[in-house]
């Protein structure tokens, strides 16, 4: 079984690119609404700082919970230049390992609250519990992840001791999740579980996560200008290369002179 499972999704967007127009810096800051409640209020101060609670009166917005088994809430905040949000939604019950379709409908349900939106910076999905027994870990850990994406294939980056558990990490080209399970008769445990625990570590994970995504989404952004540099130093060449060919002919034509300069321009 597995005890106090917690499914968590750190989501990054984009606030204000290089170069952006107010317009786009509004635009992104709609797209980011889009994945709160209706109405939500965040702070107008949107300086440089490198970490912000974005909520005016809490931390956190409760959310309506399908039944009384969930819980979760939106914690949103501003990261320099981007949006972080982590949405944590746990269950109260206990849940079987065997049969993971509770963590297929969690996702659903979680996915449902961001209203299907993905992160224009990366996301990364986090599930967290108590295990009853901790050397069938990551078996459970591949099972869980192929659960979360049954469409897609990952490898697994590694594991690590954490918490007294075992933290596992999975990726893709496009997705990451980090699984972390714990023995069930960790001391002290029950004083970390629930919201407790969340609070206290995962403000550091909305940190650590978000360089990241930032790393990588700005390793895309390099190869992407790196393409468009070479094509066009192929056709700077091509110029020169008429160029030199027009000014070699004995009787200058002008007007081919004239279309070799516009391509060079």
């Amino acid at each position: 079984m597995l005890h106090y499972p917690t499914l968590n999704l750190f989501l990054y967007d984009l606030r204000e690119g290089f170069g952006q127009s107010e317009t786009t810096v509004q635009r992104n800051r709609e797209l980011f609404l889009k994945k709160l409640p209706a109405n939500t209020e965040i702070s107008e101060r949107l300086d440089e700082t490198e970490y912000l609670e974005l909520l005016s009166n809490e931390r956190t917005i409760k959310f309506q919970a399908e039944s009384p088994k969930h819980d979760g809430y939106y914690y949103p905040v501003l990261l320099n230049d981007s949006y972080g949000l982590l949405l944590n939604y746990s269950l109260t019950n206990d849940q079987d390992t065997a049969d993971l379709t509770w963590l297929e409908n969690l996702q659903k349900l979680v996915a449902h609250k961001v209203n299907n939106q993905s992160g224009t910076l990366g996301e990364t999905w986090f599930l967290s519990g108590q295990l009853d027994d901790l050397e069938n870990g990551e078996i459970l850990a591949k099972n869980c992840c192929k659960t979360l994406f049954p469409q897609d294939e990952f490898i697994e980056v590694g594991k690590s001791d954490f918490l007294g558990g075992i933290i596992f990490e999975f990726k893709n080209l496009s997705k990451h999740v980090l699984i972390a399970l714990y023995p069930k008769d960790l001391t002290g445990f029950e004083n970390l579980s629930g919201l407790k625990r969340e609070t206290k570590f995962y403000s550091d994970w909305m940190c650590l996560l978000f360089y990241r995504h930032k790393i990588m989404w700005a390793y895309n952004q390099s190869r992407e200008l790196t393409n468009q540099l070479k094509q066009g130093a192929k056709q700077i060449q091509i110029c020169e290369q008429n160029l030199r060919a027009s000014m070699d002919v004995e009787k200058l034509e002008n007007k081919q002179l004239q279309t070799v300069l516009n391509q060079v321009w």
